[in-house]
């Protein structure tokens, strides 16, 4: 081999050397940058106050209120009640609610909504 080949040589395993150098930099940098994104994102997060108002921490809609407003309390109703029959496929599972003509018949702060045979439930 000539000098010059070894010349040539030399810049093309250089500049491979170099692109490889500057293809790991940016692959590093790029991760590292997505994980200052997620991590400001987790922090954002975890520093948000979320303030809950002290009746929704209760539980409002329980047995006993359901029939202490009037209301008939189902343990096993079903979660299909409002669909019309045939037109969709519904999961046959038990939902408890409480059971209502009017919205008198509800617990406070909630209505008697989604009237099947005039009979609604509680929401």
């Amino acid at each position: 081999m000539g000098t010059e080949e070894c010349d040539s040589m030399k810049k093309v395993w250089i500049l491979l050397l170099v692109v490889g150098i500057l293809s790991v930099a940016v692959i590093a940098l790029s991760s590292h940058k997505k994980d200052l994104i997620d991590d400001r994102l987790i922090q954002d997060d975890a520093q948000q106050e979320v303030l809950i108002p002290e009746e929704e921490t209760q539980d409002v809609l329980t047995e006993e209120t359901c029939r202490n407003a009037g209301g008939n309390w189902n343990a096993c109703g079903s979660a299909c009640r409002e669909q019309v029959t045939g037109v969709s496929v519904c999961v046959d599972v038990c939902v408890e609610y409480c059971e209502c003509t009017s919205t008198d018949q509800c617990p406070a702060g909630l209505t008697c909504q989604g009237l099947v045979e005039e009979v609604g439930v509680c929401k």
